[in-house]
């Protein structure tokens, strides 16, 4: 069973060895690079299965400040990845429907690169909804603006 709990300091040793492919790297960065660089509006979450570490995301209540796309009232997800090795069993699915669950009353945004075919179907089976807008500042090209919650009006 799928569990999202926030990532204490016991996990950061397996938060660390989060192994993802060359190419998914370049859509995530490595995790462990990403760790030191926290800031308090960033929330790091694991993602576990059986209480291991399969995965981890942020949650950044400081989101709408750094992108112009996101809404004030919405908090950014960033850096979603599960663990090479337990990907291509639904898990990420699971993993997504949990979060949406533990924030049904919160509007939230992602971006997803155009690449990544598998992350943007994962994302929309969760609920998210694309709304045609492009980020194009990524550093590995062009994505996805993904949002969950109440539309905007």
């Amino acid at each position: 069973m799928i569990k999202i709990v926030p990532m204490e300091s016991a996990h950061q040793p397996a938060v660390a060895a989060i192994e993802t492919t060359t190419e998914q790297a370049d859509f995530v960065g490595y995790i462990a690079d990403l760790l030191p660089t926290l800031t308090p509006s960033e929330r790091p979450f694991v993602i576990l299965l059986e209480q291991k570490v399969i995965g981890f995301f942020l949650l950044d209540d400081g989101y709408p400040n750094r992108y112009e796309f996101a809404h004030p009232s919405e908090v950014g997800i960033r850096a979603v990845v599960i663990d090479h090795r337990y990907q291509g069993r639904g898990l990420g699915s699971q993993a997504m429907q949990k979060l949406v669950e533990l924030n049904q009353d919160q509007a939230l945004v992602l971006t997803v690169n155009c690449r990544n075919t598998g992350a943007y179907k994962t994302y929309i089976r969760a609920g998210f909804r694309d709304d045609g807008g492009l980020y194009l500042g990524g550093q590995a090209g062009p994505q996805h603006i993904l949002r969950y919650g109440p539309e905007r009006e």
